[in-house]
C-alpha cells in the first residue's frame, strides 16, 4: 500500500512562515495530498469547477485555450447520463468509471487552480493553522482571488485537502476575509490559532477575544447547515 507521500496527488508547496505578528523571508514546506479520495476530488471538481460563477470569476484564468468551453463539458456529462450534475454524490454513482473520460480534464484543471491558489495564499501569506474539535490540526488558506481551501492533517506534517472553492458573493474582499476569520473561530477548539500573517488577515484575533465571538455567526450568511457540512467533512477524515 502506498504511503501518503507516495500518493499520486501528493504535492509540496514552498510557503512563507511567520514569527510573532509578521512574515519573514524564511520558507517552509507545506506537504499536502490534493484530495486523497478520488470520489471527493470528482465531487468538488464537478460541483465547483463547473459552477458558472466560480468558473467565470476565477477558474477559467487557469485554463489553457484547448480545454474548450464550460458548456461543452456540461453537455458531455448530460449526454452520458449524469444525474447529479452540480451536486454529485460521486461515491455512490454507478457511472463513475464511465464518467472518467469526460471529467479527467476538468479534474486536472481544477487541481492546477488549487496548486496556484495554495502557492499564492502561502506566499501572500494568508493562511491559518488551528485545531478543531474533530481534527487536531487544520490548515485554511484564503487567496487574493477569493479561493478558500481547507485541509486536515493526515499524519505528522502531511495534510489532506478537504475542500476548495471560490467565494462568489458580491462583497468587498475585506468582508469576505473577516467572515472567514469568524468561521475559523467558530470551528476551532480552545487551543492556539496561528495566523500567518496577521497584517494580511486584516486584524488580530486572540484566544481571549474568542470567548466573546465564538457563538456569534459571521455577518455574511453562514447557516448551521453549512457549518454541519464542514464538521461532516472533518468527521469523514478517517474514511479518506
Amino acid at each position: 500500500m502506498k504511503t501518503n507521500s507516495q500518493h499520486d496527488r501528493y504535492k509540496e508547496f514552498s510557503v512563507q512562515i511567520c514569527h510573532g505578528n509578521g512574515a519573514n523571508q524564511e520558507k517552509s514546506i507545506l506537504k499536502m495530498v490534493l484530495f486523497k479520495n478520488k470520489f471527493k476530488l470528482r465531487n468538488h471538481a464537478v460541483k465547483h469547477f463547473l459552477d458558472a460563477d466560480e468558473f467565470e470569476k476565477v477558474w477559467k484564468k487557469f485554463l489553457p485555450d484547448k480545454i474548450g468551453s464550460l458548456e461543452k463539458h456540461i453537455t458531455d456529462l448530460k449526454n452520458m447520463g449524469c444525474q447529479y450534475l452540480f451536486n454529485p454524490p460521486c461515491k455512490k454513482c454507478p457511472n463513475f468509471k464511465q464518467c472518467t473520460p469526460y471529467v479527467s480534464e476538468i479534474e486536472n484543471m481544477y487541481l492546477k487552480g488549487i496548486e496556484e491558489a495554495i502557492t499564492q495564499g502561502g506566499n501572500v501569506p494568508r493562511y491559518v493553522v488551528f485545531s478543531s474539535n474533530k481534527i487536531n490540526k487544520v490548515v485554511s488558506i484564503l487567496s487574493n482571488n477569493k479561493i478558500i481551501l481547507k485541509a486536515g492533517r493526515l499524519e505528522k506534517d502531511i495534510f489532506n485537502l478537504m475542500t476548495c472553492y471560490v467565494k462568489t458573493v458580491r462583497r468587498p474582499f475585506a468582508e469576505i476575509r473577516n467572515n472567514e476569520i469568524s468561521k475559523i473561530l467558530f470551528d476551532s477548539d480552545n487551543r492556539s490559532i496561528k495566523w500567518c500573517h496577521t497584517a494580511k488577515w486584516g486584524r488580530i484575533v486572540s484566544i481571549k477575544d474568542k470567548s466573546k465571538t465564538k457563538k456569534q455567526f459571521p455577518k455574511i450568511p453562514y447557516n448551521r447547515a453549512g457549518r454541519e457540512d464542514w464538521q461532516k467533512k472533518l468527521a469523514e477524515m478517517k474514511d479518506w
